[in-house]
């Protein structure tokens, strides 16, 4: 199997029953595994998984984890990655379907083969200029965070998300931009995971947004 995934040191574990090993991602389809070593972590995290989602248990490497199949999209995936792990504090990871090879829209782990969102943070790391790059985003939506004229908050946004962000005109009035998604399931879940981190983050229509800017872009402390 070719499937790009990045987990944690495996654990084998004593199971009452079998459990089958993972299935991998079909062509177009985006995973996420997360560790439920116990039925109660594996009974939380479907109740915070989305409902149309497939949950099952299985086995990755010797560990047990709760499979959630059905993501569209990588960026779906890690902005579900993310609430999940905000809302039951199970670490996530983004299975990829092979070939796929690129770098998701909201990430946690650092290093030069990006694969999982482990919601584990970044520190060292400090925020580089952007470019002027004015675009009128098309379908789907967008993710945006009011900052009030505070361009402090764009350096806290970086840090919490991990990537770069930009500025936005949207109704005549700058925002940082977050993310766009066809995927309103995935915009939502960015949106709560704003907001319990204290941000004003809103979903709107990507037609009515002009991405301006990109502001940061993450690079190492020398």
């Amino acid at each position: 199997m070719t499937w790009a995934i990045v987990v944690g040191t495996p654990t084998v574990m004593a199971q009452s029953a079998p459990i089958a090993d993972c299935q991998p991602p079909a062509s177009n389809e985006f995973l996420l595994f997360a560790v439920t070593r116990t039925p109660e972590a594996q009974t939380v995290l479907r109740s915070k998984a989305p409902t149309d989602a497939t949950t099952t248990v299985c086995r990755y490497q010797g560990e047990v984890v709760t499979r959630v199949g059905g993501f569209g999209s990588e960026p779906s995936a890690a902005a579900w990655g993310q609430y999940l792990i905000r809302a039951t504090g199970i670490p996530t990871t983004i299975v990829r379907p092979s070939p796929v090879a690129v770098v998701p829209d909201v990430s946690q782990t650092p290093g030069p083969k990006p694969a999982a969102s482990t919601g584990s943070g970044s520190v060292g790391k400090r925020f580089a200029p952007g470019s002027y790059k004015p675009q009128a985003l098309s379908s789907g939506y967008a993710v945006l965070v009011n900052y009030n004229n505070r361009p402090e908050v764009a350096v806290q946004l970086g840090q919490v998300l991990n990537q770069a962000i930009g500025v936005a005109a949207y109704e005549e009035r700058p925002y940082l931009y977050v993310m766009q998604t066809g995927e309103m399931s995935a915009a939502n879940a960015v949106v709560k995971l704003l907001t319990d981190r204290g941000f004003l983050a809103m979903r709107v229509e990507a037609k009515s947004v002009v991405l301006l800017r990109t502001l940061p872009i993450v690079v190492p402390n020398p």
